[in-house]
């Protein structure tokens, strides 16, 4: 859920564990294609977790397909299968090991997306939400789905779920910025270094609607107010626009001190 405050990621005898086992994985795994992971475990991790027989063919089972479905998403994850080993003892080699310390965060990526659940987990890079829209994923009791034709209640559940996730979807191409969103009603897009050419205008579009068009200009304001809440000195924020539902947006101005 906060992939973007990570430079790489080492997993040992573990792996994605959602609600449903593999049944969020399409929604949730995008999260993480700007960082690095590494995944390494025992080729005979297959029971469950109090040695019963796993339905999902255990550590081992999960990991397999989690490489299979991170290989169709082109996500940036090297996995590694240890053959004669079980859920113990598991042991990344020094090359995975230096890989994984050598790694830096991209600042910032030219994709951002983000699937969440709560309003607080909609941040990611330069793209931040503010107010939620539409229903919500509260806990399993609250609510209740009635299973289409040849739909078991476990899947009709997971389909209401991937319906009340949030999302935030960010592009850019040169000069242009495009956010798409879903159950966000506002939300603010952070201006960095690197995102594109100050002395050219910039286009920004929220769901293919055009919010701004003109130049932008880095303010110190900005920047330190942003630096003193988040200490992310790699990526330093110098302006930001304030998408409110409205035809064009509004820079951020900080509160004062």
């Amino acid at each position: 859920m906060h992939a973007d405050e990570f430079a790489s990621g080492l997993a040992l005898a573990g792996t994605f564990n959602m609600l449903g086992a593999d049944a969020l994985w399409e929604e949730f795994l995008p999260n993480v294609r700007g960082l690095p992971l590494w995944t390494v475990w025992g080729a005979d991790d297959t029971v469950g977790d109090a040695g019963e027989n796993s339905p999902q063919g255990g550590i081992a089972g999960l990991n397999r397909k989690l490489r299979a479905a991170c290989e169709k998403l082109a996500l940036p994850c090297v996995f590694v299968e240890l053959p004669g080993v079980g859920h113990g003892g598991v042991v990344p080699s020094a090359e995975v090991v230096r890989a994984w310390l050598a790694a830096r965060r991209v600042a910032p990526p030219a994709e951002s997306q983000r699937s969440f659940r709560w309003l607080y987990q909609a941040r990611t890079d330069w793209l931040e939400g503010a107010a939620w829209a539409g229903p919500a994923w509260e806990d399993q009791q609250r609510f209740t789905v009635e299973p289409r034709p040849r739909e078991t209640a476990q899947d009709a559940f997971h389909r209401e779920l991937r319906a009340r996730l949030g999302k935030l979807t960010g592009r850019i191409h040169g000069q242009t910025i495009e956010v798409r969103r879903e159950h966000i009603s506002e939300l603010t897009i952070w201006l960095c270094d690197g995102m594109f050419d100050w002395s050219q205008p910039l286009a920004i579009k929220v769901s293919g609607r055009e919010v701004f068009s003109g130049n932008a200009a880095p303010s110190l304001a900005v920047c330190l107010d942003q630096a003193a809440k988040s200490y992310d000195f790699e990526r330093l924020r110098w302006a930001g626009l304030q998408f409110h539902g409205r035809k064009k947006a509004t820079w951020y101005a900080p509160p004062p001190r």
